[in-house]
């Protein structure tokens, strides 16, 4: 009886042993998750409740999802964020991943637009357009996602010609473009490439027809005209 009794606790103990040396990755009844496949984060931005069927994602078969802002998709419904598995997430026609980074946090989803040169220039339909200062563009995007600055619904940027009428020069001015001048003191002139050029009026009147005037050549040259013109009148009228 005794020796029965020994030899089943020691059974007991070599069990055990083996058990606990066998690694948690390794246990056939313990489930952790592909962190390459499902997302497992409960902070901002995530959709990860075990009690939601919603959460739930059928192709990767882990709960998780992750929520993309509404700017940031393809064909959005409404204003609010979507949450979406990592398969949907790479879907081109689901996401707009040309124009905006679903990597960076955007409130309380994903999705901000990408920007260069300091936030000067945006991603539209792939291209970088200009962001213009706010109250340039007729047709701004609304949901741009820009605090510095305004970018074209459809991505096409005015001209100078179109900016000048109002006032403005296409040039940096700050983390926004164009900068704006007082048509009463200043015109601007554009060029064949769309450049513009600052002419200072000093209380001429504007009659528009300074416009070959475009570097200092030109200028000294009308100079020189308007001094051959005026010295003769000076000197029959100004010497005794």
């Amino acid at each position: 009886m005794i020796k029965t009794n020994l030899f089943t606790f020691l059974s007991i103990l070599l069990i055990s042993g083996a058990t606990a040396a066998t690694p948690w990755w390794e246990q056939n009844d313990i489930c952790h998750p592909n962190p390459s496949k499902c997302y497992t984060s409960m902070n901002i931005g995530y959709f990860y409740d075990d009690n939601d069927v919603d959460s739930w994602d059928t192709v990767s078969q882990c709960w998780g999802k992750k929520y993309i802002c509404a700017v940031a998709l393809k064909n959005p419904t409404d204003s609010e964020p979507v949450a979406l598995t990592r398969g949907q997430i790479a879907d081109t026609t689901i996401v707009n991943s040309k124009d905006f980074d679903l990597t960076e946090l955007n409130g309380d989803c994903f999705g901000v637009r990408k920007t260069t040169n300091g936030g000067t220039m945006a991603y539209v339909n792939g291209n970088q357009v200009r962001v213009w200062c706010n109250g340039i563009l007729e047709n701004p995007d609304d949901n741009a996602g820009l605090s510095n600055g305004d970018i074209p619904v459809d991505g096409i940027e005015p001209d100078c010609t179109q900016l000048s009428e109002m006032g403005f020069a296409a040039i940096q001015n700050g983390k926004c473009y164009g900068k704006q001048y007082n048509i009463s003191k200043y015109r601007i002139l554009c060029d064949a490439n769309d450049k513009p050029s600052l002419v200072i009026l000093n209380g001429r009147p504007w009659d528009g027809d300074d416009g070959e005037i475009v570097d200092q050549a030109a200028a000294n040259e009308r100079f020189e005209q308007m001094y051959n013109n005026s010295h003769p009148r000076y000197l029959e009228n100004f010497q005794e």
